[in-house]
């Protein structure tokens, strides 16, 4: 989808997943209905998004690059494929593009959120970027418009017979991403999504990006900022010197491995997420495995409270300094009401005293193993120290393999992108109407 075609963007599930609906296409027999995510069809995930979506008018889509091997009631022969035909298939040409070359697939996207009834609704306000949802390391080329029918009758490139230059690229690799910044192209803050970041080394001279006119990256606050073209599709990248298409190879292999994190088992990092008073719901720290709690005249921050969860999440909140309310928290976090009230834990968790005023709470299925990582025998301003790195240690053995859906609750989910929505500098709601009259974007035809 884009401001053009579908009129919408692709939403960042709340777990993270990038999930790129492909555009209206009349000539294609693959209706939104036939395809189906998590058990809800394409039809069902738009709808809720876009009620003005007219099905009527565009029942049936292009799915293409069809690359999400998580799409299914698809035929039991289905492959990935990548399809490209007359202009695009000869600018392709034109720059050599072939067999080991990696496409880096990119799209509109915008944050998302479960609501109460279990619909899925785009996070008001939030900002809409251009960020990169996948890719295919090219394998094979298929140009014989016999075989394109014959082995890949659902792709929609199959109907496109008569179409000049008309192929279908085949993957040596493949793979679609989780969302991480790093994936993301839109610059922060800026306005418009077609403003990208980009490593410093796009603005040497000797690196050139196709379809940009007159455009070029210029060097900005240490990187490359680059006004890319409208509508584009197919920028191709071209380096003159072998240090520049290292540095392109570099670039695109941590990409690829940032975004497949999510896929083979997610490198957990120790981000902390600040949290309020507005974020002390129900079922948001159910999932808590650490909790440490400093007295309001300890050492170190007085009045932190740092909560872990098994699922790897750090949040951080003070109640010394007007951060928190006790009230909420106790409604929150249970445990730590029990253990303030009449130090009288539930019978699932335990503490340990940290020496200088500070506090410890952990769940009794990580105490053991908290224990041994620390020194059976360690003094509490030792362990304080240490607690830490032997907390996360267990965490992320427990979790070695999985992926955050399997890790974190959904309400944990959720708090973690309402955090990194309040970090960007978004648009109200009345920008967001202008820029999107401005733009087209949902204007009708």
């Amino acid at each position: 989808m884009d401001s053009k075609a579908g009129k919408m963007p692709s939403p960042i599930l709340p777990d993270g997943t990038l999930l790129s609906l492909p555009i209206p296409d009349r000539a294609s027999l693959t209706g939104y209905g036939d395809l189906f995510y998590r058990e809800q069809s394409l039809q069902k995930i738009i709808s809720q998004l876009n009620p003005r979506f007219d099905f009527a008018k565009n029942p049936t889509c292009h799915l293409d690059p069809d690359i999400y091997s998580e799409i299914t009631n698809r035929p039991s022969d289905w492959k990935p494929a990548f399809g490209q035909w007359g202009v695009s298939a000869a600018h392709l040409d034109r720059l050599n593009v072939d067999i080991g070359d990696v496409f880096l697939f990119y799209g509109m996207f915008q944050q998302t959120e479960w609501q109460k009834n279990g619909g899925l609704a785009y996070v008001k306000a939030s900002p809409v970027w251009h960020i990169i949802y996948g890719y295919m390391q090219i394998g094979e080329i298929l140009r014989d418009e016999k075989k394109i029918k014959e082995l890949y009758s659902w792709h929609p490139h199959s109907r496109y017979n008569d179409s000049p230059n008309n192929r279908l690229y085949l993957p040596a690799k493949y793979g679609t991403f989780r969302y991480a910044e790093p994936l993301v192209l839109t610059q922060s803050g800026q306005r418009s999504r077609r403003v990208w970041k980009l490593p410093p080394f796009f603005a040497e001279k000797g690196i050139s990006i196709s379809w940009q006119g007159k455009n070029a990256p210029v060097m900005k606050d240490g990187f490359s900022v680059l006004n890319s073209a409208a509508r584009g599709q197919e920028f191709v990248v071209t380096a003159d010197t072998t240090a520049q298409n290292r540095n392109l190879s570099d670039w695109v292999e941590n990409l690829i491995h940032t975004g497949m994190i999510g896929i083979r088992g997610y490198a957990m990092e120790r981000i902390i997420t600040e949290i309020g008073n507005q974020d002390l719901k129900k079922g948001a720290f159910k999932n808590a495995q650490f909790i440490f709690m400093a007295e309001d005249g300890a050492m170190g921050e007085p009045g932190k409270i740092l909560i872990i969860t098994s699922g790897g999440s750090i949040f951080h909140g003070n109640y010394y300094m007007g951060d928190i309310d006790f009230s909420r928290l106790y409604r929150s976090v249970p445990a730590i009401k029990a253990w303030s009230d009449d130090d009288m834990l539930p019978d699932n968790w335990a503490h340990q005293y940290l020496g200088a005023g500070n506090h410890l709470l952990i769940r009794k299925d990580a105490y053991a193993d908290f224990r041994k990582a620390v020194g059976e025998k360690a003094l509490p301003e030792h362990i304080y120290v240490r607690w830490m790195d032997a907390a996360w240690d267990i965490i992320e053995k427990r979790n070695d393999g999985k992926s955050p859906i399997d890790t974190k609750t959904t309400d944990e989910l959720a708090l973690l992108a309402k955090a990194a929505l309040r970090s960007e500098k978004s648009m109200t709601e009345a920008e967001r109407m202008e820029y999107d009259a401005e733009h087209g974007y949902f204007e009708d035809d």
